[in-house]
């Protein structure tokens, strides 16, 4: 029973010593971007005509790069979204959207993540709630072991 308790207690002292001993980020950075704007060309949501959608956000990233070689990017932007019909007769949109993305590299091996969800509300009353979720997880040989892609979307056109 002495015996078992001296192994064990070495054991745990190696594992404490192994997780405090380890080292602190090699780049360890944040950049953080204020009414980042994007326009670029669309379709109505509800008609599939030409119109125009347009963003202004807030955009975060952080990259954390340890000794190891082990890496975490986070990628986060929210933000104010309008859609602009092209014929003024249809519905224009406005609201809200919020995104964001995940990657953690490690030997060779490597997981992402990935969300979009913009919320908008027509001047005729129209809806339109999306989202989008995505996950990839390949091994360091290169196999896509765990792989995701689903949306959902409510539209609800007046």
């Amino acid at each position: 029973m002495k015996r078992t308790l001296v192994v064990l207690a070495a054991i745990a002292a190696l594992a404490l010593a192994g997780s405090s001993a380890a080292a602190p980020p090699v780049v360890n950075v944040v950049n953080v971007q204020k009414d980042v704007t994007d326009t670029q060309p669309d379709v109505n949501p509800c008609t599939g005509n030409p119109a125009s959608t347009s963003s202004v956000g807030r955009l975060t990233v952080k990259i954390t790069k340890l000794a190891d070689g082990t890496i975490h990017v986070l990628f986060t932007m929210h933000g104010d979204l309008s859609v602009d019909s092209v014929d003024p007769a249809e519905a224009d949109y406005t609201g809200y959207w919020t995104e964001s993305n995940t990657f953690n590299g490690a030997n060779g091996s490597a997981t992402g993540s990935f969300t979009f969800t913009p919320h908008v509300d027509g001047t005729d009353g129209s809806r339109l709630r999306y989202h989008y979720n995505g996950h990839m997880t390949v091994t360091a040989n290169g196999d896509v072991t765990v792989e995701l892609d689903r949306a959902v979307q409510h539209v609800d056109c007046a």
